[in-house]
């Protein structure tokens, strides 16, 4: 509903500490952790998880010029809720002062490609640690949580969609942002839905909601200590109005963590 270090690949010359040697000479055997540079001179890396599995997709890592909190934003939990992975799809690209930017825009690809809820390993959304004792519960949750343990983000926010508006059907989402209430992350939420809502018909308007269900990402994250939610819109809208709405709350949410957007 936490990086200091980056893998840089540069004019054909891999380096690991104090180890360089040409790509050529590295056998195929040998697994590069599926981190690359997406440029020379782009402070951004991609990590591919799952290599070569069905569900393989990829995660990309932007760093800011200055020492800053680290915002993870991932899309694609529920593969048919588009809005969400559309909007990560574009946040991968953006460009940050400070910090660091963890995107995973399409985390169920499976679920994506056949426009389904379901990874094929059951709910994403519900596979995820219940209590700092518990892991994951399968392959694709476990990529994505030992990702999430390398980096230990200080905030995480999850884009997912509803099937309808919560202020007219309290059995959806649709329409919410749903925080752990840890730090200030009230004033988050108090604040993105005054804003959406100034634009937003009040029939369908947004609502904040606190905790996450149980076994989705966001609430694993605020049990290990990040400041998380769930951001959700309804299915009804046009998915322009939906990806826009997204990348708003993904702005507000950086801007709330001290992290300014300097490029789209």
């Amino acid at each position: 509903m936490r990086i200091k270090t980056t893998t840089w690949i540069l004019t054909g010359v891999l380096s690991f500490g104090l180890l360089t040697a040409p790509l050529s000479m590295i056998p195929n055997s040998v697994n590069i952790v599926g981190e690359a540079a997406a440029a020379t001179n782009s402070p951004v890396t991609t990590k591919v998880l799952g290599k070569g599995t069905s569900w393989e997709t990829t995660m990309y890592i932007i760093k800011g010029d200055k020492p800053g909190p680290t915002v993870w934003v991932s899309g694609g939990v529920h593969g048919n809720e588009p809005a969400g992975y559309k909007a990560a799809g574009q946040v991968k690209n953006w460009k940050i002062d400070k910090g660091t930017l963890i995107v995973l825009p399409e985390a169920n690809k499976v679920g994506i490609k056949k426009f389904r809820r379901d990874s094929g390993f059951g709910d994403l959304n519900r596979a995820f640690p219940q209590s700092k004792k518990e892991g994951a519960d399968n392959a694709l949750a476990k990529a994505i949580w030992s990702e999430y343990l390398k980096y230990k983000p200080d905030y995480l926010l999850d884009l997912h969609e509803g099937f309808d508006y919560h202020v007219q059907n309290k059995d959806s989402v649709g329409q919410s942002i749903i925080y752990y209430p840890t730090g200030n992350m009230d004033d988050y939420a108090s604040k993105l839905v005054s804003k959406l809502n100034k634009t937003t018909a009040y029939s369908k308007r947004f609502s904040k909601l606190k905790y996450p269900v149980g076994g989705s990402l966001a609430r694993a994250a605020g049990i290990f200590g990040s400041k998380s939610a769930i951001f959700e819109t309804g299915d009804d809208d046009p998915i322009n109005t939906r990806v826009k709405n997204h990348l708003t709350a993904v702005e507000m949410f950086l801007n709330h963590a001290g992290v300014k957007v300097t490029a789209k």
